[in-house]
């Protein structure tokens, strides 16, 4: 739909949220579920544990060494800050030491309260703009996401 706005040499920006791995897909829509579910209140409540959970993991300053790769699990080799490890692969436990509590919970509720949060991949992402005729200039990926600049190309005859 967007595309279809966009006159030809019209360029496109946008960002995707990146499909995680399946222990975190699974419990980022487990808890979506339940918590969209409530009234912003009552979710808003409901994520304090949650939050506190990324506070205290973050407080830890630990690391961990995952010393292979487990591809069936999207997790890479490598050193890992713990509270960063379990936010990536397991679930949004999102702590900023720069945040207030309460920007902190924020964050959180902002993910898991909305119904609807769809994760994509670069394959995805790619095929759609070819077929919507947006010719990807840049994508910058990063673990959350995708931001891309396309450029519509014109229409052939």
């Amino acid at each position: 739909a967007l595309a279809e706005v966009i006159e030809p040499g019209g360029e496109a920006l946008f960002y995707i949220y990146r499909k995680k791995g399946p222990l975190r897909e699974f419990t980022d829509d487990h808890l979506r579920s339940i918590l969209s579910a409530l009234p912003p209140a009552e979710a808003w409540e409901r994520l304090r544990p949650l939050t506190k959970l990324g506070q205290a993991l973050a407080e830890l300053k630990a690391e961990l060494e995952v010393p292979e790769a487990i591809p069936e699990l999207g997790i890479q080799a490598g050193r890992y800050d713990l509270q960063r490890f379990i936010y990536w692969h397991m679930a949004k436990l999102f702590w900023n030491p720069a945040y207030s509590f309460e920007e902190n919970l924020h964050v959180n509720f902002d993910w898991y309260h909305p119904r609807y949060a769809h994760r994509h991949t670069e394959a995805e992402i790619r095929q759609w703009c070819g077929e919507a005729g947006l010719r990807i200039e840049h994508v910058d990926a990063q673990e959350s996401g995708f931001t891309v600049r396309a450029v519509k190309q014109p229409d052939t005859p």
